[in-house]
């Protein structure tokens, strides 16, 4: 699938965007149920545009888990506890970790075509509270934080987890133990200097809990010294590659942001940050998942021709295995990836962690007016990945 826009098409503009603190598991957001979650990020989208119920016309949330609390369309159930008018339309995408970067490309398409004039795009995750599941039948009992749940005996791949996946693609494209522990390191630091110089203030929002707490940071994040990564055990047993500190981990969070087209912009005297510029979706083998965003991006290159110098990349850092084999198979320069870090210490709420790659871009852009085009490069399970070009307008 392929996006790009037309002289015949709307041009779709990013006006605002904004994320909680990506919190750890069982920490700061695990005593907030995931709609819950949501609808305090609508309620705060609120206080920055007054005039939002009568320009939002729906309301498209990526969420990958979709069994517990957050099971009856997430997007319809928070838009109603926030408060947005009824007729605010609400829908809900799920493709693992391509979830919300799914919703925007939906919203996008949405205001390209004429079928809407602003929408609201969001992804939110509480891994905190994913339940158990029981099936009926079998009574089989699957724990459904993350991964395969109830396997078809039929599937014609393997159904490898995330690990195993990123274990066999270091193994083949020869990125080592060191190679990916040096770059955790980088990763950390990157982001311990931004959240020194404030880089993150207009990114992260503080959230008033139920119970009074403040909840305005990332909770994962924890800044190491080199030695101390070499130490930890690989996480599979016989694994050479991937622990806790090279790999991202799971957590609970949400990103919202508002998207429209010209007439609104002007309508509404707003002062939109980045204009959207085109996008690719691809697949690949479901064992390489982390190829799927080189595969996005080429595609994105074959259909753009001659595209613009791209001055800053946010990257799937699910793996630091990830992010190398992007720079080492498209020759990307590591100093333009993730220069504020990425998953690996920030936390991967499933379908929040490359809807944030999207709002880190816009962050850079208004931190940043230097800036010209950005390029955000996903990739999920099952193998699919995106490529989606910004260029900033401030």
């Amino acid at each position: 699938m392929l996006q790009n826009s037309p002289k015949t098409m709307q041009e779709v503009f990013f006006v605002r965007s904004f994320r909680s603190g990506i919190g750890r598991l069982m920490g700061s957001w695990s005593a907030v149920r995931a709609d819950d979650m949501l609808a305090m990020a609508l309620r705060q989208m609120r206080e920055f545009y007054p005039f939002l119920d009568e320009i939002a016309e729906a309301l498209y949330v990526g969420d990958n888990n979709q069994v517990g609390e957050d099971s009856r369309n997430v997007a319809r159930q928070a838009a109603l506890l926030a408060g947005l008018p009824e007729t605010v339309v609400g829908l809900t995408f799920n493709s693992l970790c391509l979830s919300g970067v799914d919703a925007l490309l939906a919203g996008v398409r949405a205001v390209q075509t004429g079928e809407m004039d602003a929408l609201l795009v969001a992804a939110v995750e509480n891994m905190s509270r994913s339940p158990w599941a029981e099936h009926r039948l079998t009574g089989e009992r699957v724990d459904t934080l993350i991964g395969w749940r109830f396997n078809n005996p039929n599937f014609p791949y393997p159904t490898l987890s995330m690990v195993e996946t990123s274990e066999l693609m270091a193994k083949k494209y020869n990125i080592s133990r060191v190679q990916q522990d040096d770059y955790a390191h980088l990763s950390r630091q990157r982001y311990e200097v931004a959240k020194n110089n404030s880089y993150f203030s207009d990114e992260i929002l503080p959230f008033t809990l139920f119970n009074g707490s403040i909840m305005d940071k990332d909770e994962q994040h924890r800044a190491m010294d080199r030695e101390v990564l070499a130490n930890f055990a690989p996480l599979l047993n016989g694994g050479e590659y991937n622990t806790l500190c090279n790999s991202a981990r799971a957590g609970d969070g949400v990103i919202l942001m508002l998207i429209c087209n010209k007439k609104t912009v002007e309508n509404f005297k707003l002062n939109p940050i980045a204009k959207y510029n085109m996008s690719a979706v691809a697949a690949v083998n479901p064992s390489e998942m982390s190829y799927s965003g080189i595969a996005a991006f080429r595609k994105l290159q074959n259909k753009g021709k001659n595209l613009p110098t791209i001055d800053i990349i946010e990257q799937s850092e699910s793996f630091a295995m990830q992010t190398l084999l992007h720079a080492q198979e498209l020759g990307w320069n590591l100093d333009k990836i993730n220069p504020c870090g990425g998953a690996i210490t920030i936390g991967n709420p499933t379908s929040v962690g490359n809807l944030r790659l999207v709002g880190a871009i816009l962050n850079h852009f208004q931190q940043q007016k230097q800036l010209k085009h950005g390029l955000v490069s996903a990739s999920a399970g099952l193998g699919i990945g995106a490529a989606i070009l910004l260029e900033n307008l401030l």
